[in-house]
């Protein structure tokens, strides 16, 4: 179930200046990731492309070499922070040496509102050919 929290009062204090925020603090599910292409040689360059609804979330971007579905050491990937858009756009390169095969390319918001239920994941499948 998603939980919804509009926002949250954000008090900045610098100096004798005090700034009073309104941050926001819901993101909706909908979203979804595109690659260009969707296939190709070891050494190919993908372009990603996360749509959110959110515009004030970070994303991290990877491919998933083992398609375990975590960001491991080693694995190709970019975490990407485009304030007031709701497209993040980032490059990745399929790793070298990779076997043949169908690898997930993954999008998953990253920030600290995961404690309210708000971080999503976005699949895209790559196809490695020969």
């Amino acid at each position: 179930m998603l939980k919804k929290y509009s926002s949250v009062l954000a008090i900045v204090s610098v100096g004798i200046i005090t700034l009073f925020l309104m941050l926001p603090l819901e993101a909706k599910a909908t979203g979804n990731i595109s690659i260009s292409p969707t296939s190709g040689q070891a050494g190919s360059k993908i372009d990603v492309t996360v749509q959110l609804e959110d515009t004030f979330m970070t994303v991290d971007v990877f491919f998933d070499t083992n398609n375990n579905g975590n960001w491991d050491e080693g694995e190709p990937g970019d975490s990407v922070t485009q304030w007031f858009t709701k497209t993040r756009k980032t490059s990745l390169y399929v790793p070298d040496g990779i076997d043949p095969g169908t690898y997930n390319v993954i999008a998953q918001t990253s920030d600290d509102r995961a404690a309210f239920g708000l971080n999503y994941t976005y699949i895209a499948k790559y196809t490695v050919v020969k």
